[in-house]
């Protein structure tokens, strides 16, 4: 049960108006008396150590009780013990305690009031000095520290700045304060290589850092926006210092409070109302779905051009990855294994999809190291010995060639390199060289079981298996076959950062969920944001893991031009060349 109490602090002599202290206490009785351990603590000698106490019966009924052998005042009458209500009053001493109309939330509330003349703090007092008690003037020392501050820590290391001589004594002195009194915290450790130089930075007095001064460190700092364009007039007034604070504690040199972006990305158009992006204010109440990059190919009869195009991801329905493969997901990561030569092979995510040195991003798919192995490329089901050479069609066919040409001539042991002209011979006639007939019937036959061979590999059991084949028409023989190049997505959205290493602990299929029911190459499995959204929060959230904008985002955009202010005189300059050259409108 809570008391709540209303404390006399100060009564007005004039007015008689009380100003109170207000405070609960969690009891079932509420004590008074002279003791320290009590409720409410009355120091005056005719008060006993435990004098009283106010509690709430079984029934709800509020009572007073005496503890000593006399009785208490309750009302202007003497009681041992009597039930309260509100209006009562009980004098104990000098103290009057009043029983007020109970709340809703607190059934007993209590006043207790100092009558106007009554010293409530003459036990505290004795506890405390004061400066007049010392007979020392307090002005004089108020001076003295005044003074004193200024000298150490203005006008003494001020000084350094008009010379620089008395700069470095200071800078050098262990007594002597110097200008490094001024710093707020300790450099960031990337700029500890600074030293004790602060004119590197601070090259005028009593003036904010410049962007200029970050700049002759960090020539090759990319913009925002692209220099080139007109968007580079919004941040004429933005310095460096805005989002990378130094001598702050803790030392944090790239800000994450995410204002700082959301200052214009959410209401961007009113800086361009022509702007393609959607607005931003929080990651996870306002933030559009993930818009992907994909690599389309534009084919021209035998020649592929790719070109990176950037799409909605409400445009998932209709548009695809088209890498130019035949590949199912569902079939590689069957739960009771694929065949492979070696007998049936258990599959997981990692046996392909394999990060790299940082752990950040995954490896690109290599045929040779991550296909090889189960799929052979084995230029005869009977002879599981030779296999053919996997990427360039000219290069399968030169090695069926020679391999038939080896077979024709008996040579199964050289390589076309390693046959002179005094080598070649008939099938079984030593030492005999060949006929320009006998050259031209063991060529032919060579080019014919490639051929043979060539049509069985391509259309019927190994490249037709993962790649797309066509045929060029009015080709013949090895020219007819054409297979499309393969190119897959490295980057799928290449304007936001995602760290591999940091979600080791969840399950790949816990973010790709239809990996395991794809079964077409062309299937985007890139997660949606509400995936990310059962773990990511808001910035301030506090149930999730708060997510800022400079966690998937970054500032400096590779390909914007240089954040050197020259690189940006350069630009207006260019504007300006570029607006006096146009002619002007005939009236």
């Amino acid at each position: 049960m809570h008391f709540l109490i209303y404390h006399t602090v100060r009564t007005d002599k004039d007015t008689g108006n009380k100003t109170y202290q207000q405070f609960k206490i969690r009891t079932q009785q509420l004590t008074i008396g002279r003791a320290s351990d009590q409720h409410v603590q009355i120091d005056e000698p005719l008060v006993e150590l435990c004098h009283a106490t106010i509690s709430l019966s079984h029934d709800g009924q509020l009572y007073a009780k005496s503890l000593t052998s006399g009785d208490i005042e309750i009302n202007g009458e003497s009681h041992r013990s009597k039930q309260l209500t509100p209006g009562d009053s009980i004098h104990i001493g000098s103290i009057i305690i009043s029983i007020e109309q109970p709340r809703t939330d607190h059934p007993v509330v209590v006043s207790i009031d100092h009558p106007v003349g009554a010293n409530r703090y003459s036990l505290e007092s004795l506890h405390y000095t004061v400066l007049g008690q010392t007979r020392l003037s307090k002005s004089f020392w108020s001076w003295m520290l005044a003074v004193s501050i200024m000298l150490l820590f203005f006008i003494i290391p001020i000084s350094g700045l008009f010379s620089p001589s008395v700069k470095q004594l200071l800078r050098e002195s262990i007594l002597l304060p110097d200008d490094s009194l001024w710093l707020t915290g300790p450099l960031h450790r990337s700029h500890q290589i600074i030293g004790k130089d602060c004119n590197a930075c601070h090259t005028t007095p009593f003036k904010m850092v410049q962007n200029q001064q970050c700049i002759e460190c960090h020539r090759d700092i990319q913009h925002h926006v692209d220099v080139a364009s007109h968007d580079i007039d919004h941040f004429h007034e933005n310095r460096c210092a805005d989002c990378h604070r130094e001598h702050n504690e803790p030392s944090i040199l790239v800000q994450p409070d995410q204002r700082f972006c959301v200052d214009c990305h959410q209401n961007l158009e009113k800086l361009k109302n022509d702007t393609e992006l959607a607005d931003v204010s929080d990651f996870d109440s306002d933030h559009p779905e993930f818009s992907l990059t994909l690599l389309k190919p534009f084919f021209e009869e035998t020649q592929t051009r790719w070109e990176a195009v950037r799409i909605e991801r409400n445009s998932l329905a209709t548009i695809q990855e088209e890498s130019n493969l035949w590949f199912s997901h569902k079939e590689h990561l069957n739960p009771e294994g694929i065949r492979s030569p070696d007998g049936d092979k258990l599959l997981v995510c990692k046996d392909c999809h394999r990060p790299n040195t940082s752990g950040r991003q995954m490896l690109p798919i290599n045929m040779e190291k991550h296909c090889a192995e189960c799929h052979r490329l084995d230029l005869d089901k009977d002879n599981l010995g030779k296999q053919v050479p996997h990427g360039d069609l000219n290069t399968l066919f030169d090695t069926l060639k020679e391999y038939f040409s080896h077979q024709y001539l008996g040579q199964d042991a050289v390589t076309s390199s390693q046959i002179t002209q005094d080598q070649l011979r008939r099938p079984n006639l030593k030492n005999k060289a060949l006929s320009i007939e006998d050259r031209k019937q063991a060529m032919d036959w060579a080019e014919k079981q490639s051929l043979i061979v060539a049509q069985d590999l391509i259309e019927k059991r190994v490249c037709i298996d993962c790649h797309h084949i066509s045929k060029i028409p009015g080709k013949t023989e090895f020219e007819k076959w054409y297979v499309k190049p393969v190119a897959l997505n490295k980057r799928w959205m290449p304007l936001a950062n995602f760290n591999h290493a940091k979600h080791t602990g969840v399950a790949c299929i816990s973010c790709h969920k239809n990996a395991k029911k794809s079964k077409k190459s062309s299937d985007i499995l890139i997660p949606e944001i509400e995936t990310c959204r059962e773990c990511h929060g808001g910035n301030k959230d506090k149930y999730k893991l708060p997510s800022d904008c400079l966690m998937c985002h970054k500032f400096h955009l590779p390909n914007r031009g240089l954040l050197d202010k020259t690189q940006q005189t350069v630009t207006e300059n260019l504007f300006a060349n570029k607006n006096s050259s146009k002619p002007m409108n005939k009236k």
